[in-house]
């Protein structure tokens, strides 16, 4: 096991009998000394460089001397890239070479291709943010934005990204890794939490001039739902159903089909439940309020009311575990609880 041991001030590196390493002020434990990899970085007059142990006996040292590096990467095990810092750089490198495969006064993201998850990573540069590929350092693949965020790209798990830009104010629009055309409308807020970026559905939400609308990533153009003064995460978008639930502006809520954004299903109400029933396809039931008491609905009669909060098991029917003559359905026998 290779271990630190000190000397007055300085440290080195220990395999038995064995040193290692030579003295420095600062050896850090990522990497050789955590069991992560061969690397490890070293620091002796402030000025921090990455060693590689050779033949298990020896060091040898793969970077120039900088102000910082960052072991995530190449020190921990994770890709063959690190980052690191002078004075007034920030400069990507390879194991392989010590010319710089970017470089930035401001900003290169560890996320992506340094940290292995991805072959992508963004980078601030002189007029602007842009996304970078491996497949070429020296021209980016997305335009350059204001800001871009691309969690979801950095980390493999997705195509999309939120570019940012500043006109009179900040505006939000989906781009693809594949080309530089935007692939949504630009708008005031586009939400990640839920739907496309969670890679729940193709839908997401958008926001613009004080509404919500449900748009699809198929189509830029043309929104599923119309501009409401809010609309469900709930159903179409986290991907349960085809349902969802619009608020007007005075406050009443009701249900739409994706393929009707015209024409409600249901009655406008006081509130409707969309976190079980037909928003979660447990049912083709829904629970509601119409300002006297909570109320079940079936999607296909909006204006009879089955159950209300008198009927027994009333929830459960809505959640799918009985019927409306109360006998139980086939779920509720593999229920193990009473939620």
């Amino acid at each position: 096991m290779y271990r630190l041991e000190k000397n007055g001030s300085k440290v080195a590196i220990f395999l038995g009998d064995i040193q290692v390493s030579s003295w420095f002020d600062v050896i850090y434990k990522d990497g050789l000394l955590s069991d992560e990899s061969e690397y490890y970085i070293a620091r002796k007059n402030n000025r921090v460089a990455i060693f590689k142990v050779v033949h298990q006996v020896t060091s040898k040292r793969v970077s120039d001397w900088f102000k910082s590096i960052d072991p995530t990467g190449l020190v921990k095990n994770q890709s063959k890239y690190y980052v690191a810092r002078n004075s007034k750089y920030y400069f990507l490198f390879r194991e392989d070479s010590r010319e710089p495969l970017a470089k930035s006064e401001r900003y290169i993201s560890i996320s992506g291709l340094v940290d292995g998850r991805s072959k992508y990573f963004v980078c601030q540069l002189d007029d602007g943010v842009a996304l970078f590929s491996e497949d070429n350092f020296k021209e980016p693949i997305s335009p350059l934005f204001r800001n871009i965020y691309a969690t979801e790209v950095l980390a493999n798990e997705l195509e999309y990204y939120i570019a940012v830009r500043v006109e009179d104010c900040a505006e939000f629009a989906i781009y693809s890794v594949k080309d530089k055309e935007p692939r949504s409308q630009w708008f005031d807020l586009i939400y990640t939490d839920v739907g496309l970026f969670k890679k729940q559905s193709k839908y997401y939400i958008a926001y613009k001039d004080g509404q919500e609308a449900i748009f699809s990533i198929e189509d830029k153009d043309n929104p599923i739902s119309l501009f409401w003064k809010d609309v469900s995460k709930e159903g179409l978008v986290s991907g349960t159903s085809d349902y969802y639930v619009a608020a007007n502006k005075q406050g009443f809520l009701a249900i739409f089909h994706k393929d009707d954004k015209e024409n409600p299903k249901s009655q406008w109400l006081w509130n409707i439940r969309t976190d079980k029933g037909l928003l979660q396809n447990e049912s083709p039931y829904y629970l509601a309020d119409n300002g006297k008491r909570d109320v079940v609905f079936h999607i296909d009669d909006p204006h009879t009311i089955v159950a209300d909060s008198s009927t027994p098991n009333y929830v459960l029917i809505v959640k799918g575990y009985y019927n409306i003559d109360q006998t139980r359905t086939a779920k509720s026998f593999k229920r193990t609880s009473c939620s």
